[in-house]
């Protein structure tokens, strides 16, 4: 549904993170497999002080926030999310639950605890 704007903020990222740090864009520059896969990073940091009020500003985003959820959902099981939503309610129950590990995982960690001539504790809830 973004047709050429999210192919026009896809190109602005890979422009940004790629090609402006010299990470490599395969099929354009070959990605030479002795350096390994040449990633690019970009950062970004913007004060919103510095282009108007700070609690106007943090006063529109929880506007726009307030807008967005309240707005109905196609799926009623489903609500509006916003980004970060699934990470934070993952985050939540990692905390109460602890990080589910697969039993392949956790026999590695034995030997490297073994290895290392350290105990294995591993918590359980």
């Amino acid at each position: 549904m973004g047709a050429y704007k999210g192919y026009g903020l896809a190109l602005m990222v890979q422009f940004l993170s790629g090609t402006l740090a010299g990470g490599a864009f395969p099929g354009a520059n070959k990605l030479d497999s002795l350096k390994g896969d040449n990633i690019g990073h970009f950062f970004l940091a913007i004060n919103p002080a510095k282009f108007r009020d700070l609690v106007d500003f943090d006063t529109d985003v929880a506007e726009v926030d307030t807008t967005l959820r309240n707005s109905p959902s196609i799926d009623p099981n489903k609500p509006i999310l916003l980004p970060g939503d699934l990470e934070n309610k993952i985050a939540q129950k990692r905390h109460a639950e602890g990080i589910p590990l697969s039993s392949e995982l956790v026999i590695k960690l034995k030997a490297i605890a073994n290895a290392a001539n350290v105990p294995f504790i591993l918590n359980k809830h």
